[in-house]
């Protein structure tokens, strides 16, 4: 709670640090691969039109970005399904999408995806305990980084899909 107080009341600078994202992005995978494992759970990602140099982001902000979303797409992807995690390098920015195998979210969930405290009706279902503030504290990160996050059905496959950008900045 105190983090997203901080959050809230802009008590948050960003610290940006030099980072090599195919690395970043291969050591957060393996390090969300027992979980994903245990649900038998495939996780596929890749990096598109890295430059060949690292570049500027605030890596704690974004570990935490990624970690709650993934984190809600292995809580809610079923036994044998699939997360895709893509990192784009556009001109300017750099797209981050997260789809999954999941049920998705019905219209409402949508609405209200990234409400603090709001919790879906699956995830009420469910009891696993979360509190709601996942993609709240996402979303927040993602704004602070200069950036947009968005929430909708993923057309194909099913699941859910979050996409997310923040600025590129070369060292």
């Amino acid at each position: 709670m105190q983090y997203t107080t901080d959050l809230e009341n802009s008590g948050m600078e960003l610290h940006l640090a030099s980072l090599d994202i195919t690395a970043f992005l291969r050591q957060r995978v393996s390090n969300y691969e027992l979980q994903a494992k245990k649900k038998g759970i495939t996780i596929i990602w890749s990096v598109q039109n890295a430059p060949d140099l690292p570049f500027s982001a605030d890596v704690e902000k974004l570990e935490r970005v990624l970690d709650n979303i993934v984190s809600n797409s292995l809580t809610y992807t079923p036994q044998c399904g699939y997360i895709h995690i893509t990192v784009r390098f556009m001109p300017d920015f750099v797209q981050y999408e997260i789809q999954d195998s999941g049920t998705g979210f019905n219209k409402k969930d949508l609405e209200k995806g990234f409400d603090k405290f709001y919790r879906g009706d699956e995830s009420r279902k469910s009891g696993n305990g979360h509190s709601g503030l996942g993609l709240y504290i996402a979303k927040q990160l993602v704004e602070k980084m200069g950036g947009s996050i968005q929430l909708g059905n993923a057309s194909e496959g099913g699941g859910l899909m979050f996409g997310f950008s923040t600025g590129f900045m070369n060292d």
